[in-house]
């Protein structure tokens, strides 16, 4: 979509007789996708509303480049990234302590007594609280999950009794009750079932054209309905649609992602929360009308107080936007002390009611949202200093235009996914023929996802014991392959724009291993002796017969017979096989980076007897649907990283057979691994966590299991003719991007 820039007239005068230059009157032009009309910071679950939510909130964690979280805040707190110095100031001190007598873990929150929200109303601790108790709401329908974490006396607060929090519920019932649901259920299923829809529908509005449908109807019915001609209007498409399904969730599921368990783990917790409301009713406990675990230390000063201790739990109990009580609540039914919050329990109507238009304490001040570009003004209290650029326009524009509009000057700033196509044009558009030039300058940094080649060690194993020297021999000569290929299919591919990945964590994470330091070895770059493959002065070829010889060596320790005369396998060990199955989501047609490792490691195998068999699909949904089951071999994907590197995600052993949101896809059953992973949950010491990590990342490579392959780029383009580029945040990272210091950019 073209962006006409607001220049005005130069050397116009305002009421006052002083000129406005045309460098103070036009607005700086941010592009980014397609967005909703709901910018509420209660939610902020789209990619893009979340930027534009960003830029009007203030939120209580600041992180450096690093992912560090900044505790001095008020005052600044100095920290060191590559080589260089920088100060980080945020909106508050932070602390936490856990007491080991009571396994209770105190957050402190100390907020600078300056802070105002952009109408001017100061920041207090009564803004904290209100903010908590929105999130922590039982009508609370957003995506800060809160409620998940063990706040004291939260769980007494939502089923407001005394009893609640002695209460468990045990997974047979919720099994049975979901056998036989009852009348409540599948009400709550139905509601379910509508929102996924709604959601859906409001999708098709969005994209209808894009994918070449004549209207957001006839894509819905496509993507959606269980029959076939159905008569329907605008208006009701989406409650007839409901109808057919009624209360299967998993055919729901079918048509939302290709997998009937997708919506499983959620409706578990219908049924879990109603079997525990039951239960509640059942007891005597006393009404409760506060969370004991929140508590307004002074004016300025929140506790909250969590039971026993989680490392990455921080990062969601203090990540929230302080959102102002006066704007959002009603001042008259807030008193902290008779437990009022500034709205009444269950009912969050009034608050939400204002999603499209946020107020807060950020940057700049929403204005208004028309035909698709979001309006905004800088705010004169940010706590940083009002912002240098007065105003700036948030406009939708998709990937493909954004570089044509950078040239054209109709764009200021926009983000693209880095690959070879999108860096040759941006080159090409700069005299210098390189990323940064007279016409466009190009922040790269590396993004908060990783691409890797998975083996399901039951899939993939000797003997039917996945643990055994055997089968991570077995394993091993496969990932020893794929290791070799990455460099080359990685630089085709993606060009400057990735990096190949020698750990399974993003490179930016302060928990990252670094070249220089004690134990950092390549992926899969040793002999079954231990010795190293490759040296510096080998080419590619000779270090693809190195490879291939481990290989070999590998397969032999697995127990698989080799003929020399031959100088192939002829028959597998028990268990083990001479041909396996790899999945691959490349559009059916080898759009992926991992596919020409594939297919170069496929005739490597087959120069040693044994067969490689690559499923390119189409609709990525089978392959998800397969890995949800745990019956791929191997598969390619990525995974979308935090700023905390927990891996119990990934690898604990409770995890697997779980949803493709929470699941040890590898099958890794290690009591070392489990606890490591525990104990550096448990740990307050960052240097302790990522000694464990790192002990943790060679248990999971000796396993055989997950190869990294690839760590892709995101690039920022701004336009050098516009923008004074020696305002830009320097040394920016995926934690630490230049929205973070946007009050300090100037325009030329």
């Amino acid at each position: 979509m073209a962006v006409t820039l607001a220049t005005g007239m130069v050397g116009c005068t305002q009421s006052n007789g002083e000129k406005v230059t045309e460098k103070e009157e036009r607005p700086l032009i941010i592009g980014c996708e397609s967005f909703g009309d709901k910018f509420t910071p209660f939610t902020d679950d789209a990619r893009n509303n979340e930027g534009v939510v960003q830029l009007t909130q203030l939120y209580l964690l600041t992180a450096d480049r690093e992912g560090n979280l900044i505790k001095k805040g008020i005052k600044g707190e100095k920290a060191e990234y590559d080589g260089k110095g920088y100060t980080y100031y945020g909106p508050a001190d932070i602390s936490w302590n856990y007491d080991e007598g009571d396994k209770i873990t105190t957050y402190t929150v100390k907020l600078r007594e300056d802070l105002k929200f952009s109408d001017g109303t100061p920041v207090t601790a009564d803004d904290v609280i209100f903010s908590y108790y929105v999130h922590l709401d039982p009508s609370y329908t957003g995506t800060r999950l809160l409620n998940s974490f063990h706040i004291v006396g939260l769980e007494n607060y939502r089923m407001n009794s005394t009893a609640a929090e002695g209460i468990e519920i045990e997974p047979y019932a919720v099994k049975e009750r979901l056998a036989n649901p009852s009348k409540g259920l599948k009400s709550g299923i139905r509601t379910f079932i509508r929102e996924i829809l709604e959601e859906e529908y409001s999708w098709c509005k969005e994209t209808y054209k894009e994918k070449r449908y004549e209207s957001a109807q006839e894509m819905f019915l496509e993507y959606y309905s269980l029959k076939k001609n159905v008569k329907t209007t605008e208006d009701s498409v989406v409650e007839d649609v409901a109808e057919q399904y009624d209360v299967d969730y998993h055919s729901l599921a079918i048509h939302y992602n290709g997998s009937e368990s997708y919506f499983d783990e959620q409706i578990e917790k219908i049924a879990y929360e109603e079997l525990y409301a039951e239960e509640v009713k059942k007891t005597d406990g006393q009404r409760v009308d506060h969370i004991e675990g929140i508590v307004k230390k002074d004016d300025y000063t929140v506790q909250i107080q969590t039971k026993g201790f989680e490392a990455s739990a921080i990062y969601s109990i203090l990540g929230i936007p302080v959102l102002p009580l006066h704007y959002y609540g009603d001042v008259e039914q807030y008193n902290y002390e008779k437990h009022c919050f500034g709205f009444r329990r269950g009912k969050l109507r009034k608050v939400v009611e204002k999603e499209r238009k946020p107020m807060g304490a950020g940057p700049y001040i929403f204005k208004e949202f028309k035909d698709g570009q979001v309006t905004m003004e800088a705010n004169p209290y940010y706590y940083l200093g009002e912002p240098k650029i007065k105003k700036l326009v948030v406009s939708q524009a998709s990937e493909q235009d954004m570089i044509t509009m950078l040239k054209d000057g109709k764009m200021d700033i926009g983000e693209i996914s880095g690959s070879v196509a999108s860096f040759d044009e941006v080159r090409n558009a700069n005299k210098n023929r390189e990323l940064s030039g007279d016409i466009i300058t190009s922040y790269v940094v590396d993004y908060m996802l990783y691409g890797y080649i998975g083996i399901n060690a039951d899939k993939v194993n000797v003997n039917g014991k996945p643990g055994s020297n055997k089968s991570k021999a077995l394993r091993k000569a496969l990932m020893t392959l794929f290791a070799v290929y990455r460099k080359t299919s990685i630089d085709e591919y993606y060009g400057d724009a990735a990096t190949v990945l020698e750990y399974p964590i993003e490179t930016s994470s302060w928990a990252s291993p670094k070249e220089n330091e004690k134990g950092y070895m390549p992926a899969f770059s040793v002999d079954e002796s231990g010795h190293a493959l490759y040296s510096d002065y080998m080419n590619a070829d000779k270090r693809y017969k190195a490879a291939l010889e481990a290989a070999k060596e590998y397969f032999i320790e697995a127990g698989y017979e080799y003929d020399e005369a031959s100088g192939k396998f002829s028959a597998a060990p028990y268990g083990a096989s001479l041909s396996y199955t790899t999945y691959i989501p490349a559009e059916g047609k080898g759009e992926h980076p991992s596919y020409e490792i594939l297919r170069n490691v496929q005739k490597a195998l087959a120069s040693l007897g044994i067969e490689l068999i690559i499923h390119d699909e189409e609709d990525e949904n089978v392959m998800w649907k397969k890995l949800d089951e745990g019956k791929l071999e191997i598969w390619c994907a990525a995974w979308q990283s935090a700023m905390d590197p927990d891996m119990y995600q990934k690898y604990h052993s409770k995890n697997i057979d779980r949803t493709r949101s929470s699941g040890n896809f590898y099958h890794i059953r290690d009591n070392s691994l489990d606890k490591l992973i525990m104990s550096a949950r448990k740990s307050e010491d960052q240097g302790y966590r990522k000694m464990i990590y790192k002990e943790c990342m060679d248990i999971v490579r000796d396993w055989g299991v997950e190869l990294p392959v690839y760590q892709r780029q995101n690039c920022t383009l701004f336009s050098t003719e516009r923008i004074n580029t020696s305002t830009l945040t320097p040394n920016t990272t995926a934690n630490y991007s230049w929205l973070n210091e946007i009050h300090k950019l100037e325009m030329n």
